[in-house]
């Protein structure tokens, strides 16, 4: 593995385990409260093909519903 990949799997890696804690707070908060907890921009940013984000960002991707 050459440095930058190695970097970027680290990055990706790290990444990953933050959406997790991410997922395990806010069902946490869900449990609590009873309420839906949405995390703003977050889920987008991770791939959702169903966030308005996401459709303005990838354009005709198979899967994103057109509007």
């Amino acid at each position: 593995m050459t440095g930058t990949v190695m970097l970027r799997a680290v990055a990706r890696a790290l990444s990953d385990l933050a959406h997790g804690l991410l997922d395990t707070a806010a069902s946490d908060i869900e449990a609590i409260t009873h309420k839906h907890v949405h995390l703003h921009g977050h889920i987008a940013e991770r791939g959702d093909l169903w966030s308005p984000r996401a459709r303005n960002r990838w354009p005709g991707c198979p899967g994103v519903p057109a509007g």
